[in-house]
């Protein structure tokens, strides 16, 4: 079968109710959310050869509040009202609509929360929009003990079909579960439609293993599984639930969408992949999917951007954009698996590459795009330019002749303008008589980094020297930092978690990709000056500085819940020699060469988490208000409706 033929689809799951939500709770929380912003992501997504999306984990019915499952008891509503919650969904299904996307629409995220309310009003609302739902998310286990549980599911699926026959109806399951059904309630298994699975497999700092790769082949193709070598602790994981729960998955004759997977695989370490081998195992996984899984039909890439959401997702890393939307090496692997495997390859005018994103100041600056005519004949083409405020199209061609089975370049001029943003999004549309193609470039326009003195200091987190000495390290050093983070304490550790959060800000207003390393690649960066993220316990490179620094920047001195962000000029410098007994610096020459380092660290997780947090409130450019926890609103189940789509 190949790729022309079989045309797999790609995609993106995305948190529609919390985008741009950056939230930091106990801490501050602030709603960015705008409708520029999804139409960036959207646009990015088209340009990536994307063909469908799933808006992932929604409220239970229109008109709820945001809720986190993962803390029941603080289920809060802030910032954003329900209503906006709604208007949020409601154009984000219609742009995607309108991008020709094929819509996966999450109901709620646990299944005990749903009713009939739950489908009557978000399948009445998006009828004849919204293709495919899912009943909650990761709700693993929750029917082979509870038959009454299997009831509720099939009635909530004739219920959806009355109210939109043409849609398809599905819920995360294991193979056990799915045998169950099949035999016990054969209606629901017509109903369900398709299989779902999510390519979580364990990886380690590494990336793909083989081993884990035939896992994944195996699960997915109804071949006899591998046996499984014993490469992570056994405490890391239960092997019946994450390597077994989908095992036979491709033996029940239904198409299978892997909603979840990317190029870092899953675990505590799989945060320490390195881009440019994120990108590369995506490529493999791909070609392996579908070289051996015909009964793949859709993947889904899980996330689309990095995530500011809340505490716990950041540690993956594993978007295909940074925060502000440049690309990272991923993209490139996403874009060149939509071409070699997906429906976007079997479309006559393709973008080439993704382009080469330049900065720039107030001031002229020139975008160069590649497309590719694969047809035999010579293709007009009409095009449409949108840009982001901050930036102005001097010059631009109106059309262009493609010739046959060629590749064409064209440039636009760009003014920009003083007041642009960090990041600047310029979309082509190229209209043919075959369709529309998305081309994409950016513009990054660095800022000078301040840090706002006024904004009184979290409770326990103290600046040394002071905010002003932090200042001048980032205005001297930001562009050219490492950031080098300890690995935290499995999931609950959050030196990665905010080491990736303070990259992702700095990235944006310096306009560099900073380097994000782990502590065992310091090698690669121990030249640079440093911004040191998490506290001794996990984080080796914190211990040296913990031997080397006085004593009233110590971390260990600090009370629990405490930390510090303290400026530190040659870190490793004389003293080193006299710690370790050294006649000679050449043991300790690469690291001898860090200029300076950002020490940004706590005794304890909160109080790493705390100083991150007020390092990230102070540098933006537009300092958010602190969220009072007092203020928490009551999370109730408003009553269930059928409200029009009315756009």
């Amino acid at each position: 079968m190949t790729a022309r033929k079989r045309g797999m689809r790609f995609g993106f799951c995305y948190f529609p109710q919390i985008t741009r939500i950056e939230d930091f709770y106990p801490f501050w929380v602030i709603d960015n959310w705008n409708e520029e912003g999804v139409r960036t992501d959207f646009s990015i997504m088209k340009a990536l050869g994307c063909d469908c999306i799933r808006i992932h984990m929604t409220p239970p019915v229109p008109g709820a509040i945001c809720f986190d499952r993962w803390n029941v008891a603080d289920r809060r509503a802030v910032p954003v009202t329900a209503g906006k919650y709604t208007r949020m969904l409601d154009f984000e299904v219609k742009l995607a609509k309108e991008k020709g996307f094929s819509i996966h629409f999450d109901i709620g995220s646990t299944f005990d929360e749903l009713t009939e309310n739950s489908v009557v009003g978000w399948v009445g609302r998006y009828k004849g929009v919204v293709e495919s739902y899912q009943f909650a998310n990761e709700n693993y286990g929750a029917f082979a003990a509870d038959r009454s549980r299997l009831k509720r599911l099939q009635r909530f699926c004739e219920l959806g079909k009355q109210i939109d026959p043409r849609a398809r109806f599905a819920m995360d399951l294991t193979s056990k579960e799915v045998a169950i059904i099949r035999k016990d309630f054969p209606k629901l298994f017509r109903l369900l439609n398709p299989i779902l699975t999510h390519g979580w497999f364990y990886t380690d700092q590494r990336g793909w293993s083989e081993d884990t790769l035939n896992q994944l082949i195996a699960t997915h193709s109804g071949k006899k599984m591998p046996k499984r070598r014993e490469l992570l602790p056994n405490f890391l994981f239960d092997p019946d639930v994450d390597f077994g729960k989908y095992e036979g998955i491709a033996d029940f004759g239904k198409p299978i969408w892997i909603t979840e997977i990317v190029g870092a695989g899953t675990g505590p370490f799989s945060g320490f992949v390195p881009e440019e081998q994120q990108a590369s195992d995506w490529q493999r996984v791909m070609e392996c999917l579908h070289k051996s899984c015909p009964g793949v039909e859709r993947i889904y890439h899980c996330w689309f951007s990095d995530k500011l959401h809340y505490f716990g997702l950041g540690h993956r890393r594993s978007s295909v954009v940074a925060y502000d939307g440049t690309p990272k090496e991923t993209a490139e692997a996403f874009l060149a698996s939509t071409r070699n495997y997906g429906t976007y390859g079997q479309q006559p005018v393709q973008s080439k590459n993704i382009p080469v994103v330049i900065s720039s100041r107030a001031g002229k600056a020139r975008l160069e795009w590649k497309i590719e005519n694969k047809s035999a004949e010579d293709i007009k083409a009409s095009l449409t330019f949108i840009s982001s405020s901050g930036v102005q199209i001097s010059r631009k061609p109106r059309t262009l002749q493609i010739p046959a089975n060629s590749e064409k370049s064209f440039a636009v001029e760009v003014e920009v303008k003083k007041s642009a943003a960090p990041t600047n999004h310029i979309f082509s549309s190229i209209k043919t008589k075959h369709g529309i193609v998305e081309l994409w470039g950016v513009i990054r326009c660095p800022r000078r980094i301040k840090v706002h003195k006024k904004i009184k200091p979290l409770e326990g987190v103290y600046w040394r020297p002071s905010p002003g000495s932090v200042e001048d390290f980032l205005q001297k050093y930001a562009k050219d930092c490492a950031v080098v983070f300890g690995s935290g304490r499995y999931w609950n550790g959050f030196d990665m978690e905010m080491a990736s959060r303070i990259q992702a800000i700095l990235s944006s207003l310096t306009a560099v990709s900073l380097p994000s390393v782990a502590w065992y690649d310091l090698r690669q960066v121990w030249d640079q000056p440093l911004i040191v993220v998490g506290g001794p316990k996990w984080n080796f490179v914190a211990q040296i500085l913990e031997l080397s620094v006085p004593s009233e920047c110590k971390v260990q001195s600090l009370a629990k819940g405490e930390g510090e962000i303290c400026v530190i000029e040659k870190p490793f410098g004389s003293g080193m020699d006299q710690l370790f007994a050294l006649n000679s610096p050449v043991q300790l020459v690469g690291l001898r060469q860090c200029p300076a380092a950002l020490y940004i660290a706590g005794i304890d997780a909160a109080g790493t988490m705390k100083c991150a947090s007020d390092l990230l409130r102070r540098i933006k450019s537009e300092p958010p208000e602190l969220f009072d926890p007092s203020s928490r609103q009551a999370w109730t189940l408003p009553p269930g409706t059928q409200p029009v789509w009315d756009m």
